[in-house]
């Protein structure tokens, strides 16, 4: 029998202050890194993490807290057709126009330079 290795077996659980607990849940939101990376960081499991911060909402929320905040949405502008801008003298050269798989079309000056469509097709597809 070996004598060498000795194990210990124990039905207790780490106790986190609530301060700690706000902390990490803080940290948690306010840090761009994943949950797992601010778990390991304070040397907790993430599914803690992932706890703590459902049992903050609903504390908050049974305090009369909101998890949504109101938010007033302006319709937007209304666009002006190629055709009106080509006679205002907005453009510089032909239109294109490129439609996207979900029925989104996007009507472009071919004077746009490949950085700013870019820019553009990314804030689309975002």
């Amino acid at each position: 029998m070996d004598a060498s290795r000795v194990e210990i077996v124990s039905d207790r659980r780490r106790w986190h202050a609530p301060e700690f607990r706000a902390r990490v849940v803080i940290a948690s939101y306010e840090s761009r890194r994943p949950i797992k990376e601010v778990a390991a960081q304070y040397g907790i499991h993430p599914s803690l993490v992932f706890r703590w911060r459902r049992e903050a909402r609903a504390k908050a929320q049974a305090k009369g807290g909101t998890s949504f905040i109101p938010v007033m949405v302006a319709p937007p502008p209304e666009p002006q057709p190629l055709e009106r801008r080509r006679e205002q003298g907005t453009l510089s050269g032909q239109a294109l126009s490129l439609v996207f798989p979900d029925g989104v079309r996007l009507e472009f000056d071919t004077g746009l330079s490949a950085d700013r469509l870019r820019e553009i097709v990314g804030a689309l597809r975002s």
